[in-house]
């Protein structure tokens, strides 16, 4: 298949393995940059060599060192992806896919602001949110750095951190930081 497109996508653990950390390297660009790309089209490694003022061969390493460790999926056909929907339905499926069998989640910012939550109520959701959710037998499972902003993914149950839908929501929490103009202007 000498000259198949390719297309890569970001696999689940990905979102943990890179997002949890603020620190920036270049794993990490190459991880935001495929949350801001469009995962159906076919993969251009002089695209993202510009977008990212690195070398082809930079991109490649880090592509090859990234798919090692299991963080990106790659196929010669086009994922097949949900259509795009408006930030809070979008974010209410993503969460409730991550919810099953009994599992409750709350998003919230680094300030307690209750973002989104399943498998809750409205009540705990804003405690968990205002940082008091150990009554309610919450804990912190994450924290995902987004430009200057945090979001914090608050648990009650097991979670797989290998379901799709983490990659659904973290490339919505990046699209919605974009439009909401949580980036920095050092960042691209």
């Amino acid at each position: 298949m000498a000259g198949a497109n390719r297309f890569v996508d970001l696999a689940a653990p990905a979102i943990f393995g890179w997002l949890t950390h603020a620190e920036s390297s270049p794993e990490r660009q190459l991880i935001e940059w495929l949350l801001a790309a469009d995962p159906t089209a076919p993969l251009a490694l002089e695209r993202m060599s510009y977008d990212l003022k690195q070398s082809v061969a930079d991109i490649g390493r880090w592509l090859f060192a990234l798919n090692r460790q299991q963080a990106l999926l790659i196929d010669v056909a086009p994922p097949e992806i949900q259509p795009c929907r408006d930030l809070p339905s979008g974010l209410q499926a993503d969460l409730s896919a991550l919810a099953n069998h009994g599992t409750a989640l709350v998003l919230a910012n680094k300030d307690g602001l209750l973002i989104a939550y399943a498998a809750s109520t409205p009540g705990v959701a804003e405690r968990v949110a205002a940082g008091m959710g150990k009554a309610d037998h919450y804990h912190l499972l994450a924290r995902l750095f987004y430009y200057r902003e945090q979001i914090a993914i608050h648990v009650a149950g097991p979670v797989n951190q290998t379901h799709p839908a983490w990659v659904s929501l973290a490339r919505r929490l990046w699209h919605a930081g974009n439009a909401l103009s949580f980036r920095s202007e050092q960042q691209p």
